[in-house]
């Protein structure tokens, strides 16, 4: 662990912040995570993160597949990672355009713990189905421990306000 531990503290330093260009260098200690830790959920769940980011504007079925394949082998090391299911709620609603698949996943994630973010894109999710009135529901104070943070709020009032409703 202590290995694995020291690997993600070297891949940190070279992540890319904000809209920073990838590092030529990421990709190999990337890669070489994938080979020397292959049983690590926090791994496959890195590399799905990376692909993500290096392949940002590639919807691709290959470079699409390819993400999904690395969170749902994280999923298959670790069942419970709140934060594969979310990812993968973000790559079916944004990459897929599959909303169903999309709240499933944010389903699953909140269900472990997660975020914030998961409230959001389930929230999201339920909106492009055309349920907005369960978008809101999920996005309250009963339902939602976020319900007072400022994105929340945002994508609350948007639905409300009827941006979210289907032609």
């Amino acid at each position: 662990m202590l290995r694995e531990t020291v690997l993600f503290a070297e891949i940190a330093q070279f992540w890319p912040r904000s809209d920073e260009p990838l590092s030529p260098h990421l990709a190999t200690l990337v890669q070489r995570a994938i080979r020397e830790f292959p049983a690590s959920s926090r791994v496959w769940l890195m590399y799905g993160d990376f692909l993500s980011i290096s392949h940002v504007d590639d919807h691709s079925p290959t470079t699409v597949n390819n993400v999904v394949a690395a969170y749902r082998q994280a999923l298959a090391l670790d069942p419970a990672c709140a934060d594969a299911y979310q990812e993968l709620g973000f790559v079916y609603d944004l990459r897929c355009q599959d909303a169903p698949a999309a709240e499933a996943a944010f389903r699953a994630a909140i269900a472990f713990g997660a975020g914030v973010h998961s409230y959001y894109g389930l929230a999201r999710a339920l909106a492009q189905q055309g349920r907005q009135h369960e978008a809101c529901q999920v996005l309250t104070d009963g339902s939602c421990p976020y319900a007072s943070e400022p994105t929340i709020q945002e994508l609350l009032s948007e639905i409300r306000d009827g941006m979210w409703s289907l032609p």
